[in-house]
Formats: structure tokens, sequence, C-alpha cells
């Protein structure tokens, strides 16, 4: 249950931590403080879903759940900020689409030049005669 426990969508950054710290402390209750401390930090830090708060709380290298927890809910209060001042884009996975065939485009192009060079030489050739 401790491991897979995932933030739920209404739930705070401070219940979370609450609830994961009441968990361990089931999980082990024999375990010395120290101990229930660092596991509940990384089972914290494992349940905070956006994996990029998770590397920014996890690259902070918090002591303790403590740490880990004003951590997070200072990067959730800066991303909502920067969000709600428009300020904040998420990178978005976009698809690779291969180009349409590249010979056609280059084929028309080839047709389109040739068209033009015959109406300069045309043109060209007119002005010659006119001149003579």
């Amino acid at each position: 249950m401790l491991k897979n426990r995932a933030r739920k969508p209404d739930e705070s950054i401070p219940q979370l931590a609450q609830e994961i710290k009441r968990l361990t402390l089931q999980a082990y209750p024999e375990a010395p403080y120290e101990t229930i401390e660092t596991l509940a930090r990384d089972y914290f830090i494992d349940s905070l879903g956006d994996t990029d708060t998770k590397w920014r709380v996890y690259q902070s290298r918090p002591r303790n759940l403590s740490d880990a927890v004003v951590v997070a809910v200072e990067l959730e209060s800066f991303f909502l900020a920067e969000t709600k001042k428009g300020n904040l884009r998420r990178p978005i996975a976009r698809a690779v689409v291969p180009p349409a065939n590249d010979g056609d485009k280059v084929e028309k192009q080839m047709k389109f030049l040739g068209e033009a060079l015959e109406t300069l030489t045309s043109n060209f050739e007119k002005n010659a005669d006119t001149d003579s």
C-alpha cells in the first residue's frame, strides 16, 4: 500500500506527507525514528506524481520528510503562480510526422523553374530581335 501511494487530485502536499508518515509508521513499527523519517521522505517523493517536481525535490537533497515537504510546497506554489501569470508552459510531447514525399515537391519546383527559365529566354530573344 505504501509503495503504491499516489497523491490524490484534491489532496494537499502536507496532507499527503501526513498520510505517508502514518503508513510508514504502520509498516515499520519497530524501526528507529531516523529510519522512519528517511523512508517516509523517499515514499513521499515517489508519491508526488509529477516527474519534474519529483526530480526537483530529490535534487534539493532533503534530510527528512519535513525538508521534502517544504521544497514540494514551494515548487507547487511557484508553478501555480507562474501558470496564473501565463509565464509557465510545460513541455508538450509532439508526434514526429514524416514529411510528405519530398520527391513531388522537388519535381514541382523543378517544373516551375524550367517554365520560368523558358519565359525569360523567350523574352530575352524577343528583345534581342527587336533591337536588331
